[in-house]
């Protein structure tokens, strides 16, 4: 029987040992975890590319609670609300968001993700399988200007796209 998760510390070292884990398997000094404190009710975990060309992909904990998930780079960002956003239900429970997280992470690192850009909208899809894709739409801040565009994300390492279809089951 599995202990639930009780406390802003748990949850936080929980997906602190997903990011690693997957840190650990990717070729040195290809990406690194950062954590970030924005307000104090907020924190990030974010695995962050050396890669210009690839995007970012982390989680975001609001009161201690995985509220988020989000990847990007620089200043186009889109963000996955849990659970909904992820495809799960309420009663799914927190293991399940990390295993969806798990997936989600593997195919960004993979490269297997993409911006689309318009006037009103920014559009992000993370695509983890043929028939397994997340995408969710963020608005901005209006700009008249802006041309429609798609950004498509580089893998991390030429060979991740392997690396993520062998990576192995975490033990979390």
């Amino acid at each position: 029987m599995s202990q639930a998760v009780n406390t802003v510390s748990d949850v936080q070292k929980q997906v602190r040992r997903l990011f690693d884990n997957i840190a650990a398997t990717l070729p040195l000094g290809c990406a690194q975890v950062e954590c970030r404190q924005p307000r104090e009710e907020i924190v990030e975990m974010a695995l962050v590319p050396k890669n210009e060309e690839a995007a970012e992909f982390g989680a975001t904990f609001l009161d201690g609670d995985l509220y988020a998930a989000f990847f990007g780079r620089g200043k186009i960002s889109t963000t996955f609300e849990c659970p909904w956003d992820l495809h799960l239900r309420k009663s799914d429970g927190f293991h399940r968001q990390l295993a969806v997280l798990e997936k989600m992470c593997l195919a960004v690192i993979a490269g297997r993700c993409e911006h689309r850009l318009g006037r009103l909208s920014i559009r992000g899809t993370i695509y983890v399988g043929e028939r397994e894709v997340y995408g969710v739409r963020d608005l901005p801040i209006f700009h008249p200007r802006r041309q429609r565009q798609l950004i498509q994300y580089a893998p991390y390492h030429p060979s991740a796209e392997r690396h993520s279809a062998n990576f192995p089951k975490l033990s979390l």
